[in-house]
């Protein structure tokens, strides 16, 4: 049995910032991996949220900027998929592991920007679920925002096994393996985290996060590194902005009644 057929088996066995930043808190992140096209299709457009809770608030504003990167990005690395045929059979033209996607203009794409503080009031969890999906043995998308209690069906379009372990440090953590196309599993998160990473024990390059929150308020940059968190009752917050490899940003910002109140967030290479 090869080194795949070996970990396959024991795993079916087993499984059940800143230009506007006022302040910069610790760095947060484990190294992000995904190819280049997961990235691109994780970050192809911005994800915007806090319209639903917006018919709640009188005159509600907006928090809208960039995120970009200083500097020369670290260079993309080729990716060994040869333990696993099914995961080279659909890559043919390889894969790279990229941890930190710009473009053009220097925007930074997959940064996850929500408000940190100042939100007031509860909000009830959406009905709606989360997509995480193992394709082309990569997640899709490696980055999503997700609010506390909120479902998040994970799935594996792939003919050939996944192992799902997700490593929070405030809800329960959870490992479980997905051996066959077509299988949707759905789990939630409890308690506010940001961020959590997924990851795949059998195809190490594997790897997703997870921004949860207690409100509506958050987005993960586009392409370009534009976001939008709209709904915002007019108030004081602190906004942050959270990369998995680069670390985290915050600023205070204003937002005023039915304004739009710009922020811009700048990373660059750690080290």
């Amino acid at each position: 049995m090869n080194l795949f057929g070996q970990i396959a088996h024991s795993l079916v066995v087993t499984a059940a910032a800143g230009l506007f930043a006022i302040g910069c808190s610790g760095d947060t992140a484990k190294e992000t991996s995904s190819s280049a096209t997961n990235a691109a299709a994780g970050a192809a457009k911005a994800e915007t949220a806090g319209g639903a809770a917006a018919a709640k608030v009188g005159n509600p504003g907006s928090i809208v900027g960039r995120v970009t990167f200083k500097g020369t990005p670290p260079r993309p690395r080729q990716i060994n998929m040869s333990a696993d045929p099914y995961c080279a059979k659909v890559n043919p033209d390889g894969a790279t592991r990229i941890n930190v996607a710009v473009g053009a203009g220097g925007g930074l794409a997959g940064v996850f920007v929500y408000v940190k503080s100042g939100v007031t009031g509860r909000y009830p969890t959406p009905g709606e679920k989360i997509v995480l999906d193992q394709r082309n043995c990569n997640y899709a998308p490696s980055i999503v925002g997700a609010m506390v209690g909120q479902g998040i069906e994970i799935r594996n379009s792939d003919s050939t096994l996944h192992n799902v372990h997700a490593l929070p440090t405030k809800s329960r953590p959870f490992n479980m393996g997905m051996p066959t196309a077509g299988m949707k599993s759905t789990r939630k998160f409890t308690s506010p985290e940001v961020l959590v990473r997924i990851k795949c024990d059998v195809h190490p390059w594997m790897e997703t996060f997870v921004g949860v929150t207690e409100h509506p308020f958050f987005a993960v940059t586009g392409a370009d590194g534009s976001f939008a968190v709209n709904g915002l009752a007019p108030g004081e917050y602190v906004f942050a902005a959270v990369h998995p490899k680069l670390g985290s940003r915050e600023a205070s910002v204003t937002v005023a009644p039915g304004g739009e109140t710009s922020a811009a967030f700048e990373f660059e290479k750690k080290g």
